[in-house]
């Protein structure tokens, strides 16, 4: 069981997971809620139990949203982080995917049930974070008449796009975040979904980031080689997690960005204590998250 503490907002984290250790942090840690609001996980009431929350040791806890019933995301991330099979797809999908460290209670929360991962943010200053759905539909095949077409007149224009992108993005020359909700790409024309829906994450209508994108485009190729050569699983409804390093000086935007990985030293160059994706860097990192699999 959870322990609770004396200090408001501490708590001792009980790992259940098929291979459980006996209290996974060895002391009392302060979760605080994780600021990424994106594509729809921000809390219908201000009191309602958030879908993240944010550990101070570079992990987060991502709420199950059915702990009574099987989850598919866990069934995934148990499928790739714990079975011992040699197949070598699942092992090089682990580069791709957030840290798997298995779920979790708060006693806070005594009924819920988290999924804790890797914090690909946790290395960045000012991270600017996308969160893409990727697919031309949000229903599983199997899905009723009723939630196909309930989810068609949900996102009408997706099966032309294809995607959906929520992000925030930091904007280094009045050094604030911006925020765009994933209904905002949806509700431009067609004309307009490069320059004010990826255009605006990628930091127009200042100086465009071409070496973030150069960068993530290199990523996403990596991710796409993967999945032509896979046959193992399906995915539905999936997201993939961009991030780059907004925290750049103001003046860096009004002067040329050379076009290639060599003009940025960093981009490239791992980071030891950054597991959780390919090739990951202190400017950019690109990982798939939110699954539904079949």
């Amino acid at each position: 069981m959870a322990v609770r503490t004396n200090k408001k907002s501490c708590f001792f984290l009980v790992d259940n997971s098929k291979t459980p250790r006996k209290v996974f942090f060895k002391r009392v840690m302060s979760l605080s809620v994780f600021n990424i609001d994106l594509a729809g996980h921000r809390p219908k009431v201000p009191s309602e139990i958030k879908a993240f929350y944010q550990a101070p040791n570079g992990t987060i806890l991502k709420r199950m949203r059915t702990p009574r019933r099987p989850h598919r995301e866990l069934e995934f991330y148990r499928l790739v982080f714990e079975d011992e099979s040699t197949d070598p797809i699942l092992k090089e999908l682990k580069n791709f995917l957030p840290k798997y460290l298995g779920t979790f209670q708060i006693d806070l929360f005594p009924d819920e049930y988290f999924i804790q991962l890797g914090d690909v943010t946790h290395s960045f200053d000012r991270p600017c974070i996308a969160d893409i759905k990727i697919g031309r539909h949000t229903y599983h095949p199997t899905a009723t008449p009723e939630k196909i077409e309930y989810e068609k007149l949900k996102y009408p224009k997706l099966p032309y796009i294809g995607f959906r992108i929520g992000f925030r993005v930091y904007r280094p020359c009045s050094e604030v975040y911006e925020f765009h909700d994933h209904k905002n790409l949806l509700n431009l024309e067609n004309a307009e979904i490069l320059e004010k829906g990826l255009g605006s994450y990628f930091n127009l209508p200042e100086k465009l980031r071409k070496d973030a994108i150069l960068a993530i485009l290199a990523e996403l190729k990596e991710i796409r080689h993967w999945f032509e050569l896979q046959r193992t699983l399906s995915f539905y409804a999936t997201s993939l997690l961009c991030v780059y390093e907004g925290n750049r000086p103001c003046e860096l935007h009004h002067s040329h960005v050379h076009g290639s990985h060599e003009s940025n030293n960093t981009v490239g160059n791992k980071i030891a204590d950054v597991q959780p994706c390919l090739h990951s860097t202190n400017n950019m990192c690109v990982c798939i998250t939110g699954y539904k699999y079949k």
